[in-house]
């Protein structure tokens, strides 16, 4: 809206009243989209996480029904493939969350910091910011971006080392039996 003169203003505001008032309306909406994306960060954990405890109940059936899968030559537990399998997904997960909204969401928090220098009495981004890292011993801060990666590398490798833990669990009988049994079948075959 272009105020060419004093009339042209609502009653009793005047132009910096005015510019006042469009400078917080435009914070008011930074904040609607910080929070926006922070929300589609939020829901894509939520789904990722919700994705790997079903995942480790498949896993738990495959093992307790001593399920296996002939892979190349190589009678493997189902629960380890599966688990292996998931992975693709988590990493998916990962990239969506950190290098697609996460991105997004910092570009929100900067424009909101850069309108709260004019405003100091609009610091809520810069108050968050100063109380999300978490601070170690030494002083070293983990800021949302590492938090992010700590986040996907823990759970990707809980999942690496959870199928070479049921690899290990099988302690190999159920797949030897379960190799044994096709062999004898393909015997009988032929």
């Amino acid at each position: 809206m272009s105020i060419e003169n004093q009339d042209d203003l609502p009653s009793g505001w005047s132009k910096e009243r005015l510019e006042d008032q469009a400078l917080i309306d435009i914070w008011k909406k930074t904040i609607d989209v910080q929070q926006h994306f922070n929300d589609i960060e939020l829901r894509i954990r939520n789904l990722a996480i919700t994705l790997v405890v079903a995942v480790f109940g498949v896993v738990a059936y495959s093992m307790k029904e001593e399920m296996v899968v002939a892979v190349f030559g190589y009678t493997l537990p189902l629960g380890s493939l599966v688990l292996i399998g998931v992975l693709p997904a988590w990493l998916a997960f990962y990239f969506m969350d950190r290098y697609w909204y996460h991105r997004l969401l910092l570009g929100a928090v900067d424009h909101a910091r850069d309108l709260e220098k004019s405003r100091p009495e609009l610091g809520l981004t810069g108050k968050i910011g100063k109380r999300s890292p978490l601070v170690f011993r030494g002083g070293f801060k983990m800021h949302s971006t590492r938090k992010v990666d700590v986040l996907y590398w823990v759970g990707g490798i809980l999942l690496i080392v959870c199928s070479i833990a049921v690899y290990v669990a099988s302690d190999g009988s159920s797949v030897d039996e379960a190799a044994a049994q096709g062999a004898e079948a393909r015997d009988d075959d032929g």
